[in-house]
């Protein structure tokens, strides 16, 4: 019975391991259907409760299909969006993982079109990466943009010294994908960059007015509709050249767009942005120390005798 049995058993396995790849490979466009459902969600909340399931299906279909390159640059993708969007203000120690996790996804991207580049990645070999990245084909411009953008999030979410230096492997890879194509994923390389540069005084070596030509790129590339553009450039470059009256002015200009005109595709975005915007004026005492309250712009009283603050229920 067993020599009749085991093969068998290995017929139905090998037909049941086809049989998943093949589902695997006809999942991206209903993956890429699921993303901009992800996208169009109007309740963070109920994104950021949905979105585990979403990403553990991924891994599902990838452990089924590991060489799929285009589930690896949505799990990449999904995975890093997750965590900016809601793991970096509120649990940097998961969305570290998450990043590190995308970044992976990301790598073996790249490995299945140039294993030497991927290898160069993940070893921070900055020189076979700019040597390798020279002759690339277009063909990589979406991996390595995750790579770059996956490992940058990481440094930022962890703030180790240790790892500050991977940013010139980031600052790298996130160059070349940009000269393919500046505008991909709502522009976020011009983000990355603004943040960089801005997020630090110049007197602890940041370089703010390089960083504000990054954050208006952006703008300019997303039409001023991707709001947490303005939201980084409040928090980031007006913080660092202590400009209450551009910070205020910016969070508000968030807090004023009608939901209504977001479109599908910054839905979800503009909603975590506004919630953001609420928070960062809240914090406006501690990022603005030396402002005086008569100069503060929220306490202004408008043409109904209302202050600002508490037209906008702070």
């Amino acid at each position: 019975m067993s020599k009749v049995t085991l093969p068998v058993l290995l017929v139905l396995l090998s037909v049941s391991c086809v049989s998943s790849r093949m589902i695997a490979n006809n999942m991206p466009p209903v993956i890429s259907d699921m993303e901009r459902a992800f996208y169009a969600e109007s309740s963070p909340r109920n994104a950021q409760a949905s979105a585990p399931a979403l990403l553990m299906m991924l891994d599902g279909f990838l452990v089924s299909s590991p060489e799929n390159e285009t589930l690896l640059v949505k799990a990449a993708s999904m995975n890093c969006g997750y965590a900016f969007s809601f793991l970096e203000t509120t649990d940097r120690p998961w969305a570290a993982a998450v990043y590190a996790k995308g970044l992976g996804y990301a790598i073996r991207a790249v490995a299945l079109q140039d294993p030497v580049l991927a290898k160069a990645i993940r070893d921070r070999d900055d020189a076979t990466i700019e040597r390798r990245l020279a002759k690339a084909p277009r063909d990589l411009s979406e991996p390595v943009f995750w790579s770059g953008l996956c490992m940058g999030g990481r440094v930022g979410a962890t703030l180790k010294t240790e790892d500050l230096p991977d940013i010139g492997t980031v600052q790298i890879l996130l160059a070349r994908a940009m000269k393919w194509d500046e505008s991909y994923f709502f522009a976020s390389g011009h983000l990355f960059y603004g943040i960089l540069f801005a997020g630090r005084t110049a007197s602890l070596g940041g370089e703010p007015a390089k960083g504000l030509q990054h954050f208006d790129r952006h703008l300019e590339l997303t039409h001023h509709r991707f709001l947490l553009g303005k939201v980084l450039k409040a928090r980031n470059y007006a913080v660092s050249v202590q400009d209450p009256a551009l910070f205020t002015s910016l969070l508000q200009e968030v807090l004023a767009t009608n939901p209504a005109d977001d479109g599908d595709g910054y839905r979800l975005i503009n909603a975590v942005a506004r919630e953001r915007a609420l928070l960062l004026l809240e914090e406006r005492p501690r990022l603005f120390p030396g402002l005086a309250t008569a100069a503060d712009p929220l306490e202004s009283e408008d043409d109904e005798g209302v202050s600002a603050d508490e037209d906008l229920d702070l």
